[in-house]
């Protein structure tokens, strides 16, 4: 096993313990990779039991879970009593929120919500759906209707218009951005790129930044794999 190999493997369990919810299959819907490898594949390469078709796949795998691990939120330290905390806080200091309105912001059930806020085990580690629910408090992903413009101000539309950005930084697979260099690119303020929920907050910018990013998206430079006619683009908005 070369020192690149072990690389990629130390990177996806770091990226993963950052975040449980980075799957194979999720981490390959944000860079498009689906169109090249199925999921088991993809699995294939990331545990380095199998051979990459070109070695520059390497590369790009390299490239691509950098981004995310410079880029993700760490959550390997939460606990289940902290989204109960999230929650309260959220409450006392900036506006009430009913679980019914938050169990439908995370796309949960009522139940499956009451379990999470009142869980018997504090120090427990929370599931995907209990990170979802702590991302959306901390990050004040709950559109206000009375606000102009706010609409976009959701977790769906956070997880896309980042999972964009870092799908732009990989660029063609061989000329990696950093999220200075894009925000030059486009002529923003690199802060809503080092902080994409603040893009969400106003639908405008939401799609102004949106529409850049698209227009600056380039294809992959080279084949990933015998796969053909499939789109080098992108289509990972989940």
């Amino acid at each position: 096993m070369t020192k690149s190999d072990k690389e990629i493997i130390k990177l996806f369990e770091r990226v993963t313990k950052k975040d449980p919810r980075i799957t194979v299959k999720y981490f390959s819907s944000i860079f498009g990779f689906f169109n090249y490898y199925s999921t088991s594949a993809m699995g294939t390469f990331l545990r380095l039991a199998k051979d990459p078709d070109d070695e520059r796949t390497y590369n790009a795998l390299v490239d691509a879970l950098k981004i995310l691990d410079e880029s993700l939120i760490d959550y390997s330290n939460l606990t289940m009593q902290d989204v109960v905390d999230a929650y309260a806080e959220y409450n006392l200091y900036k506006k009430n929120i009913s679980r019914s309105q938050l169990s439908v912001l995370a796309n949960l059930s009522d139940g499956s919500l009451s379990k999470i806020l009142n869980n018997s085990n504090p120090n427990a580690k929370p599931n995907a759906y209990a990170i979802d629910v702590y991302e959306i408090l901390r990050l004040d992903l709950i559109p206000s209707y009375k606000l102009d413009y706010n609409f976009t101000n959701t977790l769906q539309n956070y997880r896309q218009i980042r999972n964009l950005i870092f799908r732009v930084r990989l660029g063609d697979g061989s000329n990696v951005l950093s999220n200075a260099e894009l925000a030059n690119k486009l002529n923003f303020d690199v802060d809503l790129f080092n902080n994409p929920e603040k893009i969400c907050k106003d639908a405008r910018i939401y799609n102004e930044i949106a529409n850049a990013l698209y227009r600056l998206l380039p294809n992959y430079s080279f084949d990933f794999s015998k796969r053909k006619d499939q789109d080098t683009t992108y289509m990972g908005l989940i």
